[in-house]
């Protein structure tokens, strides 16, 4: 009958647009990778039963920029760090390292007992005691550290750091999500205050806005 009578959303990943010329679309397709549906648009107007809402991309007119788009290095490091930090755990809180045998000037191999102390070395810090296979092999081992610790790495700190990236993309005071030295406001009610004002009211109001605007359209209204 052409009256609106329901309101869906569908998921981003699962919307293609369909380019058309004057940077109007043509029309937009939904898919699940087994069906399919097309939804047509009128190449002048743009007027379709789709409505797609978007942020501003000089690079991309048909898609936008999600916040995760321009987050993406910060998410990625943030990730980097916990995965580093979980495989550390897992091995003993041991960093990489090289183990350098100490071998005369004359001889071109370790010798079989060398060897043995070597294998012995390995086992032992895969069950956790390589502090003391370690000890035993002092005399006749340099070992070479390849990795860096946390604290030289600063894990703590580059894990803050990749947060605060994440949430000054997302509009999020930092001291909300627990951040260090991120007291931007001087209390959490008034940091509270600020993610409203500043970012949860302006997003509401531009996508009332573009609803508004789009339902205008099937009624003949402004």
């Amino acid at each position: 009958s052409g009256t609106m009578l329901e309101l869906w959303t569908h998921s981003p990943k699962n919307m293609k647009v369909l380019k058309g010329e004057y940077r109007l679309p043509n029309g937009y397709m939904w898919s699940d990778g087994m069906n399919k549906y097309t939804w047509q648009a009128d190449p002048i107007t743009g007027q379709s039963d789709i409505l797609q809402i978007k942020t501003f991309n000089p690079t991309d007119v048909w898609y936008g920029m999600s916040p995760m788009e321009a987050a993406v290095y910060g998410v990625d490091n943030h990730n980097a760090a916990s995965k580093w930090n979980y495989k550390l755990l897992k091995n003993g809180a041991a960093t990489t390292g090289l183990l350098k045998p100490k071998i005369p000037e004359d001889e071109e191999e370790l010798t079989p007992e060398q060897a043995q102390k070597l294998r012995r070395h390995k086992a032992a810090r895969s069950t956790g005691n390589a502090a003391q296979t370690a000890h035993t092999l002092k005399k006749t081992h340099t070992y070479v550290e390849m990795g860096m610790a946390p604290k030289d790495l600063d894990w703590r700190e580059g894990k803050h750091m990749s947060a605060g990236e994440i949430a000054l993309v997302y509009g999020v005071p930092g001291q909300l999500v627990d951040i260090p030295d991120a007291q931007t406001y001087s209390n959490n009610r008034e940091a509270r205050l600020a993610l409203w004002t500043e970012t949860v009211i302006p997003i509401f109001e531009m996508v009332l806005g573009e609803i508004s605007v789009w339902c205008s359209t099937f009624y003949d209204q402004e």
